[in-house]
């Protein structure tokens, strides 16, 4: 029994070692580019291996048609760069074609909007195999709808451009806020072609604050400053006619500021919407804002 086990094992070390001899030398085929001549030696060794009685010539056969395969597969599945035409440009984080037709950054291919995304600036590049992610944003990391980006796209030569109007102003006062002693004008970012009301805290981070004034002599505030023993901050306003004074620092009064919205959300949406309304003739999408 132990001279057969002996005998077994002696014979599945030599096929082994065939077998691996085998896989190196047609590794050096393939790396070679399908050379055909062979030292005689090569040969006969190859024969004897692929005569062998035992499967384990078919085993390195296999692991060197996987090979092949892969080698196709990495080939067949390769993203093809389409050929970059010269008057792209790079432009909102995604390339523009002559046509104003959207392409992807990584491969060239046209993107295209994905209906299961409900973020107009969310773009996907139509290949399935790049499938890359675009987000249209201006210069100021704000994301934009593909037209808006189309307006505000830099005119060049032999790219003309049907470019909105500028509106002349980006803010518009929505109210005022008054107190005894103090007032100040509320504006608002114009934010064009919006299609629903938007929550309040993406409301309020719209919302600007002028200089505040008098309420009586409407004469621009003074700031109060402690002593230069508490580093001299802001301690309130004074109108240096009328000698009224109001305490408080810019932070207070945004505070109180957005109080008063958050209050009557609703007046000052409406006055807000009719204003861009008056400003745009009722077309906001015949404008754009610098």
């Amino acid at each position: 029994m132990k001279p057969l086990l002996k005998g077994y094992l002696k014979k599945l070390v030599s096929d082994l070692h065939s077998a691996i001899l085998g896989t190196i030398i047609a590794s050096l085929i393939l790396g070679l580019g399908g050379i055909w001549v062979f030292s005689k030696t090569l040969w006969i060794q190859l024969k004897a291996i692929m005569l062998l009685s035992t499967p384990l010539w078919a085993t390195a056969s296999l692991l060197v048609l996987l090979a092949l395969v892969y080698i196709y597969l990495r080939k067949k599945t390769s993203i093809p760069l389409s050929t970059l035409d010269p008057e792209w440009r790079e432009e909102f984080h995604v390339f523009w074609d002559k046509n104003n037709k959207m392409r992807c950054l990584n491969c060239g291919k046209p993107l295209k909007y994905s209906s299961s995304d409900s973020d107009p600036s969310i773009f996907y590049c139509s290949d399935p195999r790049c499938n890359s992610k675009h987000i249209l944003k201006d210069r100021q990391g704000r994301k934009m709808t593909e037209q808006e980006a189309i307006n505000q796209m830099p005119t060049t030569s032999g790219h003309p451009q049907n470019v909105r109007k500028k509106l002349p102003v980006s803010e518009i006062t929505i109210g005022t806020y008054k107190e005894p002693s103090l007032a100040i004008d509320i504006l608002a970012e114009v934010i064009l072609e919006e299609k629903s009301k938007p929550d309040i805290e993406v409301f309020l981070k719209r919302i600007v604050l002028r200089e505040p004034y008098c309420p009586n002599c409407l004469r621009t505030l003074d700031t109060t400053h402690a002593s230069w023993m508490a580093d001299g901050v802001q301690t309130g306003y004074k109108c240096s006619k009328c000698n009224n004074e109001r305490e408080g620092t810019v932070l207070d009064l945004y505070k109180d500021v957005h109080g008063e919205v958050r209050r009557n959300f609703e007046t000052y949406w409406q006055t807000y919407t009719e204003a861009i309304h008056r400003l745009t003739g009722g077309k906001p999408g015949e404008f754009r804002v610098d």
